[in-house]
Parts: C-alpha cells; structure tokens; sequence
C-alpha cells in the first residue's frame, strides 16, 4: 500500500508524487489510502477463505491487514519514512516468491511502479486510492477490487487474465497521459476499470456547439464549476479564458476566480448567494465522472450541491464506446455513497441528449 496515495486530492493537487507529499502534510491534509484499502480487504476476505498472505510491515499493509484481524507474514519492514523504492522492493520480492496475485492499494504512479517491478507475468491488481486513476488495472470501487481478487483466486482458471496500458504523467511535466509499463491482470467488465482512452472525434462539432451554447447562456454573478478534462476545456475556451484542464476551475461573469480550486475553495463559494453550477465530463473509455482525478469533490462538497445544478457533457461517440455504457462513481473514504443514482442525463449537442445509468 501507497500510505500517501490520494491526499493532495482534496487540495486540489494532481497526486503525491514527490515534492507534492510534501506540500500536501503542510497543508494538513489527511491520509485516504488506509481507508480505501481496508474496504477492498474486507470484501476480499468476506468472498474466500483462508489466505496466505504476504505484506510490507507497517503502515504499507500490516496495518490495514491487523485492522481486518487477517493472518500475514511481513516480507520486510521500512526503516522511517516508505518511498516509492519500498514500492518496487516489495513487488520484486513478492514476484520472486511467485505469489497468485499482487493487490496493491495507490494511483496510477503507484501502478507504475508496482507493475514495472513485478514484471509483466504475475497478476497484479489495483485498489484505487489515488487521486488519478486512469489505468486499466484498478477496480472501479474498492469493493469491487475486492470481490474480483476474491473471485480470480478461488478459481483462476474460470476468470481470464488480460494485459493493460498502465497509465500516467511522466515526470517531465508534459499535461498528456502516456503508457508507462503494462500489467497482467484479472479481467472483469463489471469490476475493472477499462483504461483511459480517446475516441475518434466524429462527435466533436456538436459537442463545441453545446459547450459555445453552455458559455452564453451562463448567469450573471454566478459561479460555474468546470471539471478536469478536455470536454470542459472547450466551454473554457468559448468563454475566452484557459482551463487548468486537470483541476475544477470557478467562473464567474466570464473570468476564472479560482483555478485549481480546493475542497476549501469550494466551500466556501457554497456560502454565495446564488448556488454554484457544476459542470463535469465524463473520463474517455472509463465513463467516470466522480472519483478519479476531481477529487477536491469531496462527499462535504456533493452533499451541499443540488443534484439539480450538475450538468453532464461528452460526445456522443464517447458515450456509445463505453463498454458497459454506463457511467462510474467512486466518492470518499468510507462506504459507497449515491450521489447519482439510476439513470443520469449526459448532454452530447444543444438539444442533444443520452441517459445512461449508473454503474456504481
């Protein structure tokens, strides 16, 4: 387990990579990953019996596995402060010991490491506890991370393995997600989360059709939320102002007032006078629209937003090339909470609509 995975999330940050731990325990922000991991742990243990299970001492898995009253054996334990070289210690040691599966809790730069140590040819699994999770080898909830690790080792012969892009930003700073490394992992179409993707832009006349129209038709002396993504970027641009692309950006009267905006930052603009717009895309090939890479909105911030004022927009062909189409949440530290629920409306051109359901 990343113990650092996920925290600049609600600070608005893009991960834990780095420099950016650092800022993020300046700012206080608290640890998620311990959280997450222990739902996925439970649901494992709920769905198998017995394991012989292997961990890294402290808080990169002997802790979450004492909580869950679960049976390990420690293959090594940090000396202070864990870092990404523990990391590829411990996927090296448990590839070499020829472990049935390796379930690990992070982000995408938690995958890559992870799955660049261990090889290509032991199954590897991911609990999301990120901020970006954009690789195809996590689960779409911690559940259900659980319950498919559950499901391929009582029968790893019945549930087949695929190979994945394990995806994320390179440290060079460039904006674009890039293929890093691959993974061998347990395929699910109902637990897995399908990589990042880009779909063919057939779809994109009307798309910036809507977004011109979102633009005009905003209201004076009120805040828009415009998600991460290059969906909203396009209503950005309309409005004549540059989106972060990776973070929520507030618009008021045609201008950014806060760019990269914070949980705090959110909050905060909920005590205006008039109620904020939310305005989110949908994640190409995944069809997240919560949970992985906006992480800022927390469970506090949803809960004081009327679902009324969400509005959802992606091309059509977008929408037609998620397999199953449906779209994904996957919010806060504790149990799953129903912030969409059943069917959802996705704007797709000015007048333009497609309702998908939730998936969960």
């Amino acid at each position: 387990m990343n113990p650092i995975a996920g925290m600049g999330g609600a600070l608005g940050l893009h991960g834990t990579d780095g420099e950016l731990a650092a800022v993020a325990a300046e700012r206080g922000a608290k640890p998620r990953s311990h959280k997450r991991a222990g739902r996925a742990i439970r649901r494992l243990f709920d769905g198998i019996g017995d394991l012989d299970v292997c961990t890294v001492g402290g808080q990169m898995g002997e802790d979450v596995l004492v909580e869950a009253g679960v049976s390990y054996h420690v293959l090594f334990t940090p000396d202070g402060e864990t870092s990404r070289s523990d990391t590829e210690s411990a996927a090296r040691r448990m590839a070499a010991k020829g472990v049935d599966l390796i379930l690990f809790a992070g982000g995408d730069g938690t995958a890559v490491d992870v799955c660049n140590a261990a090889g290509h040819s032991t199954p590897t699994l991911g609990i999301p506890t990120g901020v970006k999770m954009h690789s195809g080898v996590f689960g779409t909830t911690p559940e259900n991370a659980g319950d498919l690790a559950a499901s391929y080792l009582r029968a790893p012969n019945v549930t087949k393995l695929a190979t994945v892009d394990v995806q994320d930003i390179p440290s060079s700073g460039e904006a674009l997600m890039r293929t890093l490394g691959f993974a061998l992992v347990p395929h699910s179409n109902a637990y897995l989360q399908p990589g990042k993707s880009r779909t063919a832009p057939t779809g994109r006349v009307e798309l910036e059709a809507l977004c011109r129209r979102i633009a005009d038709e905003m209201e004076p002396a009120r805040d828009y939320w415009l998600g991460p993504g290059s969906t909203t970027s396009l209503i950005a641009r309309a409005l004549g102002v540059k989106s972060t692309l990776r973070g929520v950006d507030m618009v008021r009267d045609g201008r950014v007032v806060t760019a990269g905006a914070s949980e705090t930052d959110l909050l905060e603009a909920l005590s205006g006078p008039k109620a904020p717009r939310l305005i989110l895309g949908v994640i190409g090939g995944q069809g997240f629209v919560l949970g992985r890479g906006n992480l800022e909105l927390t469970p506090a911030v949803l809960d004081r937003l009327d679902p009324a004022h969400f509005t959802l927009v992606a091309s059509r062909d977008k929408l037609l090339a998620l397999d199953p189409m449906g779209l994904h949440v996957d919010v806060g530290d504790e149990a799953p909470q129903p912030f969409f629920g059943g069917y959802v409306r996705v704007h797709t051109g000015p007048g333009q609509s497609m309702m998908l359901p939730v998936l969960g």
